[in-house]
């Protein structure tokens, strides 16, 4: 199956047809950044109809403010950071507040040789899943940000700081923190 090229276009190039108000442009924005900010929101917000809704907003917000907002170099954490703001007022105006932030961990297709390696295996891999996200859900809300945005959504330190509306410094100091509260427990539990 071969892809066609015309459907690959960097966000920016996107984000300029936008600015020139052309509708397809952000259609196919929507198309490339909506599972993302899907699963940012699901996971903030912990409702997945309320995150449906609050993503359709921010796509709805961005051309409302494209020329206001102007050209944009990083698209994508801008919409993430729109997309945050969205969700941090509407945890607000529910008057919900903060809730834990649950991390899944992905599953990848398995190839297997025999039935007790298939059951030996997911068991295993079962326990160690949900070992991970023990861990995961014991760091701080700002901490487990950092690390889902740094390294579930293969975002940079500058636009996870942009998003999260703090400096750089506090990003990596942050994550350094993270990193070495899931070392040293994977180290205790035995996960390499």
């Amino acid at each position: 199956m071969q892809t066609d090229t015309k459907d690959i276009v960097p966000l920016q190039l996107l984000w300029d047809g936008v600015l020139r108000n052309e509708e397809e442009a952000l259609r196919r924005l929507h198309h490339a950044l909506y599972a993302q900010l899907l699963h940012y929101a699901a996971m903030l917000l912990q409702d997945e109809n309320l995150a449906e809704d609050v993503v359709q907003e921010v796509f709805i917000k961005a051309w409302a403010v494209r020329q206001k907002t102007g050209k944009l170099v990083h698209v994508k954490a801008w919409f993430y950071t729109l997309l945050r703001r969205r969700v941090l007022n509407q945890l607000r105006n529910n008057k919900q507040g903060l809730r834990r932030i649950g991390l899944l961990a992905a599953q990848g297709p398995d190839i297997e040789f025999s039935a007790e390696d298939i059951i030996m295996r997911r068991e295993q891999e079962a326990d160690r899943r949900q070992q991970v996200r023990d861990l995961l859900n014991q760091l701080p809300v700002r901490q487990k940000e950092v690390i889902f945005l740094k390294y579930f959504k293969n975002l940079e330190y500058k636009d996870i700081a942009n998003i999260m509306g703090i400096n750089y410094q506090s990003v990596v100091n942050l994550a350094y923190k993270a990193i070495s509260f899931l070392k040293a427990a994977w180290k205790n539990i035995g996960i390499q």
